[in-house]
């Protein structure tokens, strides 16, 4: 069985030969101590943020998206991932980083908006620091969805530079289940997210002006990655912490439920599955976003955040594929690998009798976690992860 057959099995609540297993992403740190060599992979801030950053200043944009995806994809060979995770990415004529030191960078967008950059090497991370919105707060806000509003609904053209590395993916990908990626449009990780979530109470309209438009203008980059051939997309745009939503059910179903079914139902016009990202704890919201929204998969189920498998599996594991959940906070970064190999059982045993189940860890495999962590998750899932299970 392929490894496309076998995620097919998975997303139809059926068993296959054996579990499907994947990661969103492997950073950079532990997929080069695999390679014995320096790997180009991940969403670290090395990787997806300097590197990319300084090549892109160099002219050297292509060469650095050709080494990305031939590197995720041998890593992903290596460690027998059924599912590769590739975003389209900016193309050649998008906007272009100016640097201010070794670790900071700059970017202009369009007339009066900028954001600034920062890549933090001990963390291995690269984030937004600040922005003009940020320090403009809710006036600046105000004035830029009036100026959108003015400008109207002006939909991308989505060009080929933009697909070079997803492209390459889709022909490259030997049997394995390509994931492209589209998501609603909150600003999650932007330094003025605070700024967003007030204006959610005090003006919706505003916000909802905001999101309509932003919908619209990207809508195409979903259809194009569904016509150039991926099997399947992921979104991954978070708005919960461990507490729960950012936000009350309320404004769920105001901003987010409208954007999530189109683009569910613009992946299904094309037979193809939506698998939704979501961080924290989405107890009170799970109806809304396992049922209603029409969601084939969800990732990540986080241990640390409250969230049980097991609980999902029994109430929804008939209806939404589970994709987890072995957590990357507590247990793969500091814990045992025989620690990790008996909760990787366990997760096994709770949620892939019966199908609907890949196993990948609680959120990536990110830049702390220990190599030697990762091959005990994976060979539990090799020990006991063959239908039927029997654990």
């Amino acid at each position: 069985m392929t490894s496309k057959e076998r995620v097919l099995k998975a997303l139809n609540h059926e068993e296959a030969d054996r579990i499907p297993k994947f990661e969103l992403c492997v950073n950079s740190p532990v997929g080069s101590k695999i390679f014995g060599r320096d790997a180009w992979v991940g969403t670290g801030g090395y990787v997806m943020g300097k590197l990319r950053n300084d090549m892109i200043l160099q002219g050297r944009r292509s060469e650095f998206y050709r080494k990305f995806i031939e590197d995720t994809i041998e890593l992903y060979d290596k460690l027998g991932y059924d599912i590769l995770v590739i975003d389209p990415h900016e193309g050649e004529n998008d906007f272009k980083p100016r640097a201010l030191s070794e670790n900071e960078w700059r970017y202009q967008i369009g007339e009066g908006y900028w954001s600034l950059m920062r890549y933090l090497p001990e963390e291995d991370l690269y984030y937004e620091v600040d922005s003009s919105l940020t320090g403009e707060g809710m006036d600046g806000f105000k004035r830029m969805v009036r100026e959108m509003e003015k400008q109207g609904v002006q939909p991308i053209q989505p060009d080929d530079s933009q697909f070079e590395a997803l492209d390459y993916a889709i022909q490259n990908a030997k049997g394995k289940f390509v994931l492209g990626h589209h998501d609603i449009f909150l600003p999650s990780f932007s330094s003025w997210l605070p700024i967003f979530l007030e204006a959610m109470v005090t003006d919706p309209e505003l916000v909802k002006a905001y999101l309509d438009i932003v919908h619209e203008n990207n809508f195409p980059m979903l259809t194009a990655q569904l016509e150039r051939g991926v099997d399947g997309i992921d979104g991954r745009m978070d708005f919960c912490g461990k507490n729960g939503p950012m936000f009350s059910p309320k404004h769920v179903e105001q901003f987010v439920m409208p954007y999530l079914k189109q683009i569910t139902a613009e992946c299904h016009k094309y037979g193809k599955p939506f698998i939704k990202h979501l961080d924290g704890n989405y107890k009170v919201i799970e109806r809304q976003i396992l049922l209603e929204s029409g969601i084939d998969g969800i990732h990540s189920i986080e241990p640390v955040a409250g969230m049980d498998i097991g609980e999902l599996k029994q109430n929804y594991g008939d209806q939404v594929t589970l994709c987890g959940n072995v957590d990357c906070a507590e247990l793969m970064s500091y814990r045992s690998p025989a620690e990790v190999k008996a909760a990787t059982k366990e997760v096994i045993r709770v949620a892939a009798p019966g199908g609907g189940f890949i196993l990948a860890s609680s959120n990536c495999i990110h830049s702390h976690v220990p190599v030697e962590n990762l091959w005990a998750m994976i060979e539990a899932a090799e020990e006991f992860g063959s239908y039927p299970i029997q654990i």
